[in-house]
C-alpha cells in the first residue's frame, strides 16, 4: 500500500492599488490570478499494518512550511480503491512562488513617489513647508511632515499623530458610535 502526503503551492501574482481609506498606493494580491495547488511532499510504500495507516496518527504529522518552520499540519484523508493508496491532504503552505513581487515593489516605489509628491503639492502647508527647507517632496516621509505642519483636520494644532493614526483612531471612534 502507498501513502502519499500532499500540501499546497501557492502561487501569489501582485498588483499596485490603492488603499481605499487612505488613497495611498500599496502592494495587493491580485486574487484573479492567484492559485493554490496540492503537491506531493512524500511518498511512502508502507505494509498495511504501518503506523500511517492508523487513522488517529494522523494529527501528529509536522510538515516544513515555506518559511521552513515546522507546523501541525490538519490533514483530509482520501483513500484510492484503484491505486490502493492513502492520500493525506494538508492545509499547510509548503511553497510559495511570487513571481512578480520584486517588479511590483520596484513600481509601488515609483508610484509612492509620484502620489507623495502630488500629495503635498495639492496641501498649501505641506507645499509651503518643503519649499521652505528645500525638502524634496518625493521621498519625504509624508507622515511625518503632517505631524510637523499643523493641519485643518486637527484645528490648526500640531499632533503627535501621523496622518495614518489619525485615521485609524477616527474609525475606532467611528466603530464605536452607535446611532439610535
Amino acid at each position: 500500500m502507498k501513502v502519499v502526503l500532499q500540501a499546497i503551492k501557492k502561487t501569489e501574482i501582485y498588483k499596485v492599488g490603492n488603499a481605499v481609506w487612505a488613497n495611498k498606493p500599496i502592494l495587493l494580491r491580485d486574487e484573479d490570478y492567484c492559485e493554490k495547488e496540492l503537491i506531493v511532499i512524500k511518498e511512502i510504500e508502507v505494509e498495511n499494518t504501518h503506523i500511517l495507516l492508523n487513522t488517529y496518527n494522523y494529527d501528529e504529522i509536522l510538515i516544513s512550511d515555506y518559511k521552513g518552520n515546522k507546523v501541525d499540519g490538519e490533514f483530509r484523508i482520501l483513500y484510492d480503491l484503484e491505486e490502493d493508496a492513502v492520500y493525506l491532504n494538508s492545509d499547510v503552505c509548503v511553497e510559495l512562488v511570487e513571481p512578480n513581487k520584486e517588479e511590483m515593489e520596484k513600481e509601488l516605489e515609483v508610484t509612492l513617489r509620484i502620489w507623495n509628491k502630488e500629495t503635498i503639492e495639492k496641501d498649501e502647508r505641506l507645499n509651503a513647508y518643503c519649499e521652505l527647507h528645500k525638502l524634496d517632496k518625493e521621498t519625504v516621509d509624508i507622515n511625518q511632515l503632517k505631524r510637523l505642519v499643523p493641519s485643518y483636520a486637527t484645528g490648526g494644532m500640531i499632533s503627535n499623530e501621523s496622518f495614518d493614526e489619525l485615521l485609524e483612531r477616527m474609525k475606532r471612534i467611528s466603530n464605536n458610535v452607535k446611532f439610535v
